[in-house]
């Protein structure tokens, strides 16, 4: 992954101070189908780790996600949004942690991801 785009559906709202938002459309968050909604979310959250590594270390060209814990916590309303954290780590491994959240503020889901930092090939 060369660079972080938003998940399919989603479009980026902005970025500032290495923080990146990715939002989904009302209609995708109101899919009927509960494994799209469940997948969107998964990939915004992923999306957020990512981000948040590659802001970590600008020097960084991509990112392996290299374990991912994923938790639901409850349903989510329109206009999901996700942000990722560093928490730890070092030259090559980083640890991040990510929250979902809907426009009413209310947590969605979370996740934490131990990625790895991959040079330009």
């Amino acid at each position: 992954m060369s660079a972080v785009r938003p998940p399919e559906g989603a479009r980026t709202e902005g970025e500032a101070e290495g923080l990146r938002r990715h939002a989904l459309a009302p209609a995708v968050c109101d899919a009927p189908q509960a494994a799209t909604s469940r997948s969107q979310a998964i990939a915004l959250l992923d999306a957020a780790l990512v981000a948040a590594a590659l802001a970590r270390n600008p020097a960084a060209q991509a990112v392996d996600v290299i374990d991912l814990h994923l938790g639901f916590v409850q349903p989510g309303g329109a206009g999901l949004h996700a942000q990722g954290e560093v928490t730890g780590g070092g030259r090559s491994v980083c640890f991040c942690e990510a929250e979902l959240r809907d426009a009413a503020g209310q947590l969605v889901a979370r996740a934490m991801g131990t990625l790895r930092y991959r040079a330009a090939a």
